[in-house]
């Protein structure tokens, strides 16, 4: 990739995009004078087309991405104009501030109108190309760095085609559940849901045609929508990889061809030559199923997968995130703490402020606070705090039986909408715990395998003792606390409210909780025959919330449990870097690589009550030492391993996050809390 930091010193600024790249929608005013696009031009994911094109009526290339810029409609011209400056009287604004150097974060606020003469289409398809051309130097950074990561592994997995074939799949299901149809000034859905996943195909159309712009004008490469699918998907990606394989596509198709019963039944009716083959097949299944408790076997000559070696490197490949809920021992707060496990060439990190108006679509969440990355319109870390009183975190749950892809839902047969969509949509809609937990269970694919903690403050009594003045369930009364788990085939959602309640907290830890899930995932039968490490109870990380987490009644004390990682003095087994609650892989003495905790997020209930955070961007140094991608000598820790702009030396400290309205007299001042 060219660096874009070069290349603002090319050439003119392309202020359109190219003539070859014709828009699909134009402006118009539908029945109710709402201003509204309409589809012209028949589109594809895998091509550079725009939606709209924007007239910019400014240098790009001087752009102050601090002081924002603003979408207006000009009606004079009839089009949507992009102005420097921040204004509350356009479709949308936003402003980027950018400290990765400096504090390992940047910074995204994006505001949309509540001008009931605008469409939501148009309002969130202006908030993604604001954001689009606000973040193209790390949007072109972070794609960069994640594509090696990507091509690293596809080479030995094979799955890109079958990965894109199905994001082909999803978009042509969501655009049709969603009523965009081409020629036609398609109304919005009636359904909630509906509306706020076509809102999020604007919203990353527009962001796509945003940073093509800039990258117009700046020289360097464009991208397509299907690379911000990629993008997007990056919470569950790995799990993607390993379920669409050629060979894991081909072994789902056979199961489940074979193993329905009522298809065996009339298969075997029709011919006792098919009926062979069906049995054959059943046998060819059990045969399969066979091997998986055979290496598990600790007697085994073959290649131990359940040993502690092949664990850590699942977490490397498809693992993410350490949390915690905790009740304080006073009961008088509700403290939340998330810590990202990824690659650390991903730590092109931004925190986003997104503050969406939409009519007529029952939103709850109109403010997200949520950690992030450039071209990526969830949190993908997953975690978000918001303004309908709802806090929603995750880890990763992973998939000790590789059959389990077998149940990994499929087109035609199982159509569904990208996940990454259908949590916002959840998100946005959501009433409360309960009802984020059953919107959320109406689609599992199956690849986005992990445990979801919902936590609504609006529950949350810190007035009451646990005698019960104002309830029998004292501070935290039922529905406090949702925990959802999902795996290929399974899905589980219970209040554990009563959890909180009776232990004071919560942990999470890749590792799934309920019977099912973890009989489904291959947990059960992994603790059978290799013990504490395959427990939800007694597993390393586990180990360490039981002895810590009880004494946890501050923010401080949260910090620094999120960032703690004692090697080797961590007081668990297997002693090693990747058993803490933040991990150091690059540590390890047998296998390093730069992969483990990137951050932490902690919030309290007078944080969540103002949308705000504190948050760290760097893996664990306040005990072992602080990574650095460079030796002294210059040279490379680990050849190969991209980090293009990113900072050498990462030991940042913590900052505080909060929600920023240029149009108040003075900047909001961030309370102590």
């Amino acid at each position: 990739m060219i660096s874009i930091f070069v290349l603002l010193t090319a050439g003119a600024t392309a202020q359109h995009a190219n003539a070859a790249d014709e828009p699909t929608h134009e402006l118009v005013f539908d029945k109710g004078g709402k201003l509204s696009f309409m589809q012209t031009k028949t589109e594809s994911t895998n091509i550079q087309s725009a939606l709209y094109v924007v007239e910019i009526n400014f240098d790009i290339q001087a752009m102050d991405v601090k002081q924002g810029v603003t979408m207006q409609f000009d009606k004079e011209g009839h089009k949507l104009r992009l102005d420097q400056q921040i204004s509350n009287t356009g479709v949308a604004w936003g402003h980027y501030i950018d400290n990765i150097k400096t504090s390992g974060w940047s910074e995204l606020y994006v505001d949309t109108t509540q001008n009931a003469e605008v469409s939501n289409d148009v309002r969130v398809y202006s908030a993604g190309y604001i954001e689009g051309l606000l973040t193209v130097v790390r949007l072109s950074e972070y794609h960069a760095n994640t594509h090696k990561l990507l091509m690293r592994t596809e080479a030995t997995k094979h799955a890109l085609k079958n990965i894109k074939d199905v994001f082909k799949h999803q978009i042509a299901y969501m655009k049709e559940k969603a009523n965009l149809i081409p020629h036609i000034l398609a109304e919005e859905p009636d359904d909630p849901y509906w509306k706020h996943a076509r809102f999020m195909l604007f919203q990353l159309w527009g962001l796509c045609d945003g940073y093509n712009l800039a990258a117009g004008a700046f020289g360097t490469h464009k991208l397509a929508l299907e690379d911000l699918l990629v993008l997007n998907t990056g919470g569950e990606l790995g799990e993607m990889i390993q379920a669409y394989t050629p060979k894991a596509k081909q072994d789902r198709r056979s199961a489940q061809n074979f193993v329905q019963a009522g298809e065996a039944i009339s298969f075997l009716q029709r011919s006792s030559q098919k009926a062979k083959v069906f049995m054959h097949n059943l046998k060819v299944r059990a045969s399969r199923d066979s091997f998986l408790q055979k290496k598990a076997e600790p007697n085994s000559t073959k290649e131990d997968l359940l040993d502690d070696a092949h664990w850590e490197k699942l977490l490397a490949e498809t693992g993410h995130c350490s949390a915690l809920v905790r009740v304080t021992a006073d009961n008088k707060d509700l403290l939340m703490g998330h810590t990202t496990w990824n690659d650390y060439s991903t730590m092109t990190r931004i925190f986003k402020y997104y503050n969406f108006h939409f009519d007529g679509a029952a939103t709850m969440a109109t403010k997200i606070a949520f950690s992030s990355y450039p071209g990526v319109i969830t949190s993908t870390d997953n975690f978000y705090i918001m303004d309908s009183g709802l806090a929603v975190m995750d880890t990763s749950i992973e998939v000790l039986d590789p059959f389990l892809w077998d149940k990994v839902e499929d087109f035609p047969t199982m159509p569904h909408i990208p996940n990454f969509v259908h949590l916002m949509a959840t998100n946005r809609v959501a009433k409360n715990g309960a009802h984020w937990a059953r919107l959320f269970q109406t689609q599992n694919t199956g690849t986005y395998t992990s445990q979801w903690m919902v936590v609504d403050y609006n529950r949350f009594r810190p007035d009451r003792d646990t005698l019960g003045l104002w309830t029998d369930r004292g501070s935290v009364p039922d529905d406090t606390l949702w925990i959802v788990e999902a795996v290929p085939g399974t899905i589980h959602a219970e209040d554990m409210s009563f959890h909180l309640r009776e232990d004071g907290y919560w942990p999470s830890f890749n590792r799934p909780y309920f019977d099912d899930v973890r009989k489904a995932s291959g947990f059960e039968n992994a603790q059978k025959s290799r013990g504490a490490i395959y427990s939800w109870l007694n597993n390393p990380r586990a180990q360490i919330f039981k002895k810590i987490a009880p004494t946890i009644n501050t923010l401080q004390a949260l910090k620094l449990l999120m960032t703690r990682n004692f090697y080797p003095n961590t007081g668990v087994n297997p002693i090693d870097p990747g058993h803490d609650i933040s991990a150091r892989m690059d540590l390890s003495p047998i296998m390093p690589i730069p992969n483990g905790g990137i951050d932490a997020k902690v919030v309290n209930r007078c944080l969540f009550s103002k949308l705000q955070a504190q948050s760290i961007s760097s893996p664990s140094h306040s005990a072992v030492p602080a990574f650095e991608w460079l030796n002294e000598d210059g040279l490379e820790k680990f050849p190969g391993m991209p980090h293009d702009g990113l900072p050498n030396r990462w030991d940042f400290n913590w900052v505080h996050q909060t929600p920023f309205t240029p149009f108040e007299p003075t900047a909001p001042v961030a309370i102590e809390c």
